[in-house]
């Protein structure tokens, strides 16, 4: 276990590891301007670069599958909406204009890319419906429902090989993690035994991590991750388990969103201070199965 480093004088939230697992974006507020901008810190150097610059706030970053770009939530002045920015040259380009929040709650987030590239995921306040899952196109186009019940849908990611869809819902009256397939209609599978949210697939897609409320402890969090069967168009979950043990724990935040991010090789964590462990905010599990030993 190691300690990422922060940006100065502030915390790095809402981390994702980005394709190849040596740099993570995520959100951080300059305490002098009160200004939310995208971050990216190399998980090598600690090096951090700023990589937006607008008043305003940005938010929700999420790495393209190639690492060159972010897709995020920015709220200006002049202009709400999601954003794509090019890493390389910082130029940023309009995905869709977003309305203003309802009731001061975040109705919009970027929750994940397709594996081509040629669409973001957004999660979104619908027409008639509590929430939706959209496929926002990168080049030009009209958003396309991907996820649209009566109840909540958030946090889809789409599997590696893009034949399946991850995603939280509260369809059964609980947020479960379920998985059906991309692009399509059919059935959606049940992954999680317990009430979970904010899902995230391993780099292979044959793994599934989400985070649930401590069953002894309702203010803290913990990971969970079930191996996933693939057999031509069906899948099947394994049994649900822990993936560190149960005293490691963080806190659970009132917003919605993941404090912890996975590598893309499953084996290595950034998340935010755990309980029980002293130091700063954010740290990095490496190989955690060695946390399993003996416990």
């Amino acid at each position: 276990m190691s300690t990422l480093p922060q940006p100065p004088n502030s915390e790095l939230l809402n981390p994702e590891m980005s394709p190849d697992g040596a740099r993570v974006a995520g959100t951080r507020m300059d305490p002098a301007t009160d200004n939310w901008d995208i971050w990216v810190v190399d998980v090598r150097t600690g090096g951090p670069t700023r990589v937006t610059r607008q008043a305003g706030i940005d938010s929700d970053p999420m790495w393209s599958p190639d690492g060159s770009a972010l897709a995020y939530v920015s709220r200006r002045a002049d202009i709400q909406g999601i954003f794509r920015i090019a890493l390389a040259d910082g130029r940023e380009q309009l995905l869709m204009k977003v309305g203003p929040l309802v009731g001061g709650g975040t109705d919009v987030r970027v929750t994940g890319w397709t594996p081509d590239g040629r669409f973001v995921l957004v999660q979104s306040a619908g027409e008639q419906t509590g929430q939706d899952i959209m496929a926002v196109p990168v080049t030009a186009g009209e958003p396309i429902p991907v996820v649209a019940t009566p109840g909540l849908q958030a946090n889809g990611e789409v599997s590696p090989d893009g034949c399946w869809i991850a995603y939280q819902s509260n369809d059964s009256g609980e947020h479960h993690i379920y998985v059906r397939a991309f692009p399509g209609t059919g059935a959606p599978v049940r992954v999680s035994a317990v009430p979970g949210a904010i899902p995230q697939w391993r780099g292979d897609g044959r793994e599934l991590f989400w985070q649930a409320p401590h069953a002894q402890d309702s203010t803290a969090t913990v990971l969970y991750s079930a191996e996933l069967t693939l057999t031509g168009s069906s899948l099947r979950p394994g049994v649900p388990r822990l993936v560190f043990p149960a005293h490691v724990r963080f806190a659970a935040l009132i917003d919605n969103r993941r404090h912890w991010a996975a590598a893309p090789d499953g084996q290595h964590f950034v998340l935010r201070q755990v309980d029980g462990i002293q130091g700063p905010a954010v740290k990095d599990f490496l190989n955690w199965q060695e946390l399993l030993k003996g416990r």
